[in-house]
């Protein structure tokens, strides 16, 4: 690039890069042996927390409680937070447990921010911006949600809403995907928060970096989730192409519209002709790009309409470099340009060029030269890429897999996620992590993170009551430290490599095959914990992994992940508190104490008296067993209660709350008092109500459409200890419409009339409509059954031929992208008979709501005909539509 100017004196710039980074942009510039300055890109300002979290429940709570402290009541301050200028950051102690003890341990962490700012929370998917951003409005939030699916009028709203303090619909907080924050320069951006774990350092540093850029204190808070990681894994395996899409991609843009070597193409035309996924289309021109294969130009608008300001007339342009246009060519395209805009304002890019054999990019340069001078003012339509083609199709068909590098871009992606999970994970200063990994010789600890608060707490010496304060049970069988120092010494004396559920198994003492023939019953931790959960066991070593005492990886010749110890879990071993605790074998436990005995006997009155009522037999309550580790163990809330053996989620939500306040009503628990009771919690029952209101409510299974209203019950699948698995709803749905199990319909009819009957926005509908299906060759048609016993439950007509198609689709699960789905249907429904919807509020009724395509033509259809209104009702939400 440089010879081509005639090798002139340069300087190139840039916030963030990595070593990496930084030689390909000498490289690609052609300025390899330029002398490279780095500057430090620490900002004392800013202090990073990262909160590991077990739920999508606590997640809420944590955003819940930094809003309160950054725009109501502060907390109250950490401890130093005087000498810290203010920042009011309690460290965290190593280890968070159960989901009702991760407030106690995270302390009270806030940042008290000098004057009353503003915030962004960083999503991972479109449906999690929308999610989080109506649990903020059902807690009074002004907030936004901003991704890519939102017009470019409603973007360029949000972000004057947010920018503009004195704007009369100002809003306080940005729930957005990585597509907002590109020119947002805001100075009182007093904290941003990642609810998910972004790719890379570099997306989290630069998006973190949006707040406190007034110089004033700020915070930038990661929510840590185990499934995090595989939700990354997840984008990164659908992102990916392979050979044949590769060269599918690049063979569909040489057909493109263009002149000579150069194309110019929308994304939405490659997504109809080659059937890939937005994603993938960008990422096989970037790879496309670095292979060398085609350069890729600034967007430009395929069809312009330019007005004439005053005379322009033809003119020689600013000197040109070597190898471009001559000053005649300028000229000439300058004289064909104002012809062609004499004759139609409408100039369509392609067409012109082909028809003049002009270079798009030099025919875009000059109307900004003109609009710039004040000459012309124009404006386009839609935006396509412009390309210029450098190498064949049959040259990239011919290089070898080596050479095409899809390994080594897979194994790039996979190396910085794990830079990222290792920032999640660090026990030393975050600052200085970030700070190394962009090659900023500044090795000095900030100070103010979450783990150099820790560290400078420890080096003032932990007391024994720290521990207490930990405890998840105050009881002497039951200790946080005993049970990780538990599950890290089965990781480390395994001879090999053990999974989750196996360090469950050895802790609780199982008689499993894989546990006894492998010698796993000699090490010290079998048994020592056989009155837990083996899930909540489970839980625990995730927790480890989150906090980087323990890590997991799959290896190739294995069928699961399995857990290795790491430096800092052998680190964790040698503390001294911990050396001390002493690992034993148990036996069941037993009632070795009166009060014991007597909340037995409490609690089997209580099962009897709960037996009668529902007319079952006490053991369906809870066993003998399960009743005496109760009385024995004595918790003290749900999340305790719920590590106990033989306490499901059903028996949990049944009987947890009676349960408890039995157990607290006696007075030995009535008199044992310590530290971790008396520890105020993070988490207030004003803020679990409201997030489990929130979570109960379904308010944020909002769709979005052109109709009126929109809900699902539920998503279709969820990512829950790191795998996609079915929702409940999700999975009575596939059943019901795939597996034939039509007896599904009345559980499906009831749950869809109880969201109706809970919900005002539905209070007015007066006919139900079935979106006509796609395949007919079933044994029963499941949305039109689904709407006819919706029908006879929420006493509302519901019309069959109301809607009917006009021709054969194909399913829209086979659509690869949005563009296909929207054609896939386009024009495939009628209103057969108008009088049965003019003037009425129609409800139309579907079981899956993908990307909308479908609902969107049948409500054009339905308001066409003369509905009043048009709302939706889906069973589920699928992937998809994220």
């Amino acid at each position: 690039m440089v010879s081509a100017l005639g090798r002139p004196q340069v300087a190139a710039f840039t916030a963030t890069a990595t070593a990496e980074v930084r030689e390909d942009i000498r490289r690609q510039i052609g300025i390899s042996d330029a002398r490279e300055l780095v500057h430090g890109i620490g900002r004392k300002n800013l202090s990073f927390q990262v909160f590991p979290v077990a739920s999508e429940e606590e997640k809420l709570l944590w955003i819940k409680r930094i809003l309160q402290t950054s725009h109501r009541k502060p907390l109250q301050r950490g401890r130093g937070a005087e000498e810290q200028g203010g920042w009011g950051l309690s460290p965290a102690p190593l280890l968070p447990c159960s989901p009702a003890a991760v407030p106690r341990l995270c302390g009270e962490t806030t940042v008290q921010s000098s004057t009353k700012g503003k915030g962004i929370i960083y999503a991972g998917s479109r449906r999690e911006c929308e999610f989080v951003d109506a649990f903020l409005k059902s807690i009074g939030v002004r907030s936004e949600y901003f991704h890519a699916r939102r017009t470019e009028v409603e973007k360029r709203t949000i972000q004057e809403r947010f920018m503009d303090d004195s704007h009369p619909e100002a809003i306080d907080v940005v729930v957005a995907t990585n597509a907002f924050g590109l020119g947002v320069d805001k100075e009182n951006v007093r904290f941003v928060v990642h609810y998910t774990l972004p790719g890379t350092v570099e997306a989290y540093y630069q998006e973190a970096g949006r707040a406190g850029r007034d110089g004033r204190k700020a915070w930038c808070a990661l929510l840590y989730s185990y499934d995090d990681r595989s939700l990354q894994e997840w984008f990164i395996e659908s992102s990916l192409v392979n050979r044949e899409a590769l060269g599918r991609l690049y063979g569909a843009v040489q057909d493109a519209e263009g002149f000579g070597r150069f194309r110019i193409v929308g994304v939405r035309d490659l997504e109809w002709k080659i059937k890939l996924k937005e994603t993938k289309i960008r990422v096989g021109l970037g790879h496309l790009e670095t292979l060398g294969f085609l350069k890729r130009f600034p967007d430009v608008m395929t069809g312009m309409q330019v007005h004439l300001l005053g005379e322009v007339s033809p003119q020689r342009r600013k000197e040109r470099p070597q190898g471009s246009r001559g000053a005649g060519e300028q000229g000439e395209m300058q004289r064909r340009l104002l012809q062609a805009i004499a004759e139609e304002p409408l100039v369509r890019l392609g067409a012109f060029c082909r028809t003049h054999h002009f270079d798009p990019r030099s025919v875009v340069d000059i109307l900004y030269d003109w609009q710039f001078e004040g000459k012309v003012r124009f404006r386009g339509g839609a935006r396509a890429m412009l390309f210029r083609m450098d190498r064949g199709l049959d040259e990239l068909r011919r290089l070898s897999e080596e050479a095409l590098g899809f390994e080594a871009f897979k194994r790039s992606r996979y190396a910085k996620l794990e830079q990222m999970l290792s920032y999640a994970t660090t026990s030393g200063c975050r600052s200085a992590f970030i700070r190394r990994y962009f090659g900023d010789p500044d090795e000095e600890d900030c100070g103010i993170c979450d783990n150099c608060r820790t560290s400078e707490t420890e080096a003032q010496g932990r007391s024994a009551a720290d521990r207490g304060t930990d405890s998840a049970l105050p009881s002497p069988y039951f200790d946080d430290l005993l049970l990780t120092k538990a599950i890290l010494l089965a990781v480390a004396e395994a001879r090999f490599g053990i999974g989750k559920s196996t360090v469950a198994g050895i802790l609780s003492g199982s008689r499993a095959k894989g546990i006894l023939e492998n010698g796993l019953d000699r090490l010290t931790s079998y048994r020592s914990f056989p009155f837990l959960r083996t899930q909540a066991i489970s839980e625990r070593a995730k927790v480890l992994v989150l906090k980087g005492l323990l890590d997991e990886q799959k290896p190739d010749d294995f069928d699961y992940p399995v857990l290795r110890m790491t430096d800092k879990g052998r680190a964790f071993l040698e503390r001294p508190e911990v050396q001390a605790l002493q690992i034993r074998h148990r036996e069941d436990l037993e009632l070795e104490e009166d009060e014991a005995v007597q909340l037995f006997d409490r609690l089997r009155k209580w099962r009897m008296r709960t037996a009668d009522k529902l007319r079952t037999d006490p053991y369906m309550v809870f066993s003998d067993r399960v009743l005496k580790n109760m009385a024995v163990l004595r918790p003290r809330d749900t999340a305790q209660l719920a590590m106990i053996k033989g306490i499901g989620e059903k028996k949990l939500e049944q009987y947890g709350r009676e349960v408890l306040e039995l157990l607290a009503s006696h007075p030995s628990l009535r008199s044992r008092t310590g530290p971790s009771q008396e520890r105020p919690d993070i988490f207030t029952d004003e803020d679990r109500s409201a997030v489990r209101r929130f979570l109960t409510t379904q308010s944020h299974k909002a769709l979005k459409g052109d109709f009126d209203v929109g809900f699902a019950l539920d998503d279709h699948t969820a990512v829950k200890r790191g795998k996609r698995t079915y929702t409940k709803i999700g999975s009575m749905a596939y059943e019901y419409k795939y597996g034939g199990e039509k007896a599904l319909v009345d559980r499906l009819a009831d749950e869809m009339a109880k969201f109706l009957r809970e919900h005002e926005s539905y209070r007015d509908v007066d006919l139900l409509v079935a979106v006509p299906s796609t395949v007919k060759a079933r044994a029963y048609d499941p949305v039109p059954c689904l709407a006819r016993a919706l029908s006879e439950r929420i006493g509302i007509p519901w019309s069959q031929e109301a809607l009917v198609k006009t021709r054969q689709t194909r399913p829209q699960k086979e659509m690869e992208n949005e563009t296909q789905k929207m054609r896939n249907v386009r024009g495939a429904f009628r209103v057969a008979d108008r009088s049965r919807v003019r003037g009425k509020r129609v409800l139309l009724i579907d079981d899956l709501y993908d990307s909308g395509a479908t609902l969107n033509e049948c409500t054009r259809m339905l308001r066409g005909a003369g509905a009043k209104t048009v709302s939706v009702l889906t069973l589920t939400r699928t992937t998809h539509s994220i």
